[in-house]
């Protein structure tokens, strides 16, 4: 009897190293996406920086103020405060990659980085978020597209460059 109640109790143990184990990574994989949901600054290869920053007063009384603006040493080189934006309601906003660790890439060939801004709306379903994929130029920030994520769960907003082109793709995590 007693060698059966050691091996139902090593039995638990062992399920319980193992449920603790699952736990740690799945809190782990969590850490890197919250971290990521943090990112607000990019230092793009040109030596420039693409910053995001809330207004003063933003969450006060509605008053979501969120900038983003693009400068080269301490010369602001373009500036934009978003609130309701692209019919977005600018609540949270943070940088996301495009791929996997890639913040910038140029998408579409045409010598101009893209990034991509990830909008959080405040008390919506995070499967039914958005990444805005922006266009970079000295002067201005330009629309591309606007891509469906999960902005608790996605690490990126593609997996790869053909995902972009795809008008059907659907984020893995998206529901």
């Amino acid at each position: 009897m007693t060698g059966i109640l050691v091996m139902n109790m090593q039995t638990l143990l062992s399920i319980f190293i193992i449920l603790l184990i699952n736990n740690a990574y799945g809190f782990e994989r969590n850490l890197s996406i919250e971290r990521l949901r943090e990112t607000s600054h990019i230092k793009l290869p040109n030596k420039k920086e693409l910053v995001i920053s809330y207004g003063p007063k933003h969450l006060e009384d509605g008053n979501y103020q969120i900038r983003l603006y693009l400068k080269h040493k301490s010369v602001i080189l373009w500036d934009k405060t978003f609130g309701i934006d692209y019919n977005e309601l600018w609540y949270r906003a943070s940088f996301i990659p495009l791929f996997e660790n890639t913040f910038y890439y140029d998408l579409d060939n045409d010598g101009r980085l893209e990034i991509a801004v990830a909008i959080e709306h405040g008390g919506q379903a995070g499967w039914n978020s958005r990444a805005l994929i922006f266009s970079l130029n000295d002067q201005s920030l330009i629309l591309l597209k606007k891509q469906k994520i999960n902005i608790e769960l996605s690490s990126s907003v593609y997996q790869r460059l053909s995902d972009y082109y795809d008008k059907d793709y659907k984020c893995k995590t998206c529901y």
